[in-house]
């Protein structure tokens, strides 16, 4: 791994369920690699003792899937508490980072749908929480936008393998994802090239770009294109988002992916402000965050050219210009 590079901590985790207050990790697992794949160290796989009253207070989604991969078993008969677990994460990832480098590097939390992860490392595991960066490598995004931008790529993407729902398959699984965008979906260039945004156009979902300043929520509706269809700057309801959403005809709920950048902290305050608008919503995010981290690695004279600005606009604005420049 080289000593230039910041580090990605790959983790997942398996929860009781996604209620930040009265569900609890699970299982935690974790690997360590830099950007280019090449050094991959594999961390502790770890299952924390929980009472079986949590296990059977599950909803039937986990029930089914946690019972049938072994893993409510494997809870009751842990001796791991929540506290030992954390610690052994965090000297896995401090050992395996100071034997690759002496320098200080950023350490993003890498995953898939890795912002929901965050929510409860923050809360069950505050001390692993404060070594990760704010940025986030989520392969939900890179799958949202090769899903839009090119079909053909996002079908062919690797089967699932490995006992899923499991945590250390799960990260395998993101990791053999990445490496497949890493090496298909990509331009391999360095310099900016003029062109038309050309996005799939069967893809029916809208994109909703969401930024919050002080509650108030900022909203922008695209089609696919990024072409704005509607936008409100003063929402601060459900109800004053849901009508947004039905004045824009949209009554199917789980059809529209959230965008924006550095949305874990977003996400997490809509589901504050808003929660049945942001259940609404598809659970995956487009985050340009991730995009700008990645082009910053890979393409470096492309990423000193990318338009600057910290707007909402902006945002649609950087992933026209990415998408133009980086993306086959």
């Amino acid at each position: 791994m080289a000593t230039d590079e910041d580090v990605l901590i790959w983790i997942d985790l398996e929860m009781d369920g996604l209620d930040l207050s009265k569900n609890f990790i699970l299982e935690i697992a974790c690997i360590v690699t830099d950007f280019s794949l090449t050094n991959i160290h594999e961390g502790p796989d770890l299952v924390i003792r929980h009472p079986k009253s949590l296990m059977d207070a599950m909803g039937p989604w986990c029930m089914e899937h946690h019972t049938k991969s072994g893993l409510v078993q494997q809870v009751l008969n842990s001796k791991l508490s929540m506290i030992d677990a954390e610690t052994e994460i965090i000297n896995f990832i401090e050992q395996t980072i100071s034997s690759i480098t002496k320098n200080k590097k950023r350490l993003i939390l890498a995953g898939n749908s890795v912002y929901v992860d965050r929510y409860f490392i923050e809360k069950d595991m505050p001390r692993l929480n404060s070594l990760l960066d704010r940025s986030i490598l989520d392969c939900s995004t890179l799958k949202e936008l090769i899903r839009r931008f090119n079909s053909q790529i996002y079908h062919n993407a690797p089967i699932k393998g490995g006992n899923l729902h499991r945590a250390l398959d799960d990260i395998r699984n993101s990791i053999e994802e990445f490496r497949y965008y890493q090496t298909t979906a990509f331009e391999e260039k360095q310099q900016i090239q003029e062109g038309t945004l050309s996005l799939n156009k069967n893809i029916s979902q809208y994109l909703i770009w969401i930024n919050i300043h002080s509650v108030v929520i900022h909203c922008i509706l695209t089609d696919n294109n990024l072409n704005i269809i509607d936008e409100i700057t003063d929402g601060k309801t459900d109800d004053d988002l849901m009508n947004f959403f039905y004045r824009n005809r949209i009554r199917q709920e789980r059809m529209v992916v959230v965008a924006g950048t550095y949305l874990g902290s977003i996400r997490a305050e809509l589901k504050n402000l808003a929660p049945n608008f942001n259940e609404f919503c598809h659970y995956r995010s487009i985050d340009i965050d991730v995009i700008s981290l990645i082009c910053e690695k890979w393409f470096p004279n492309i990423y000193k050219q990318r338009p600057i600005g910290d707007d909402l606009k902006h945002s649609i604005e950087l992933l026209r210009f990415y998408r133009s420049n980086i993306f086959k």
